[in-house]
């Protein structure tokens, strides 16, 4: 998923941001906010209580994402994840993102200094999410993929043994997206985004980490990702990385 589309000042794409708006640098971002937007007694929990009784614990939505369970929360990954962090999405989780990074330039800074793998031990996490595998759609032998892919979650579960890992499949790109000429000729496309998937999820299984399917809001009936999501057809606007946080933290917190 190479920066090819929308280059262009960053203002310019405030409202949407593309591929090629993205700054080229990690997202370490910690602040607190708990603003409430919508708590509703149709999404719930039910927990046991005394003598048979039943509480429940409703979820709480808030306004940028800020979920209880991003507090020591660290998200690594490619442009996708870069995007909530220009949207200032998630503040209480650290973000360290890059475009066009993919499971081998994780431990790579060509600008010197230290590499996001090695950013990623600079805090103390217990949840890490891992978003991967878009730029890797154009790799011949899914079978190294599987392999390095696994050797990077084992070498991040020894730099943070307390953390649960999350391994995000790769969400889905809208039809456009997947007929434009430049993504076809990188390996971008959709039936390569179900082929390297069903690796991801070995990868899980053979590391103990949960996989985490997409969520059904971003898949039309066609399979493809609808198109009010993104105006590039793959950097999700607002609503969809909202739609986004809000299905990991239910996830997380055993509520799917």
């Amino acid at each position: 998923m190479k920066r090819k589309f929308f280059i262009g000042a960053l203002a310019v794409c405030a409202l949407v941001p593309a591929a090629g708006c993205s700054i080229d640098h990690y997202f370490p971002v910690k602040t607190e906010s708990t603003t409430v937007i919508q708590s509703t007694q149709a999404e719930q929990t039910t927990l046991p209580g005394l003598a048979g009784e039943m509480k429940t614990k409703p979820f709480i939505r808030l306004e940028d994402g800020a979920y209880p369970c991003f507090d020591n929360a660290l998200f690594l990954g490619n442009s996708r994840v870069e995007t909530l962090a220009e949207y200032g999405l998630a503040p209480n989780a650290d973000n360290f993102a890059k475009v066009g990074i993919n499971i081998r330039t994780i431990y790579e800074n060509p600008d010197g200094g230290a590499s996001i793998f090695e950013k990623a031990g600079y805090g103390s996490y217990d949840k890490i999410i891992l978003v991967f595998g878009d730029n890797e759609c154009s790799w011949p032998y899914l079978d190294v993929f599987e392999k390095e892919y696994e050797e990077l979650v084992n070498r991040l579960a020894v730099k943070q043994p307390g953390a649960k890992i999350y391994i995000q499949s790769v969400l889905p790109i809208s039809k456009k997206a997947n007929e434009d000429e430049t993504n076809i000729k990188d390996g971008y496309t959709q039936e390569n985004i179900e082929k390297i998937n069903k690796v991801i999820k070995t990868v899980a299984e053979n590391t103990n980490s949960v996989y985490l399917p997409a969520p059904e809001e971003f898949a039309a009936d066609d399979g493809f990702m609808p198109d009010d999501a993104a105006s590039d057809g793959v950097h999700f606007g607002k609503k969809y990385c909202l739609i986004w946080l809000e299905y990991l933290a239910k996830t997380m917190e055993g509520q799917q």
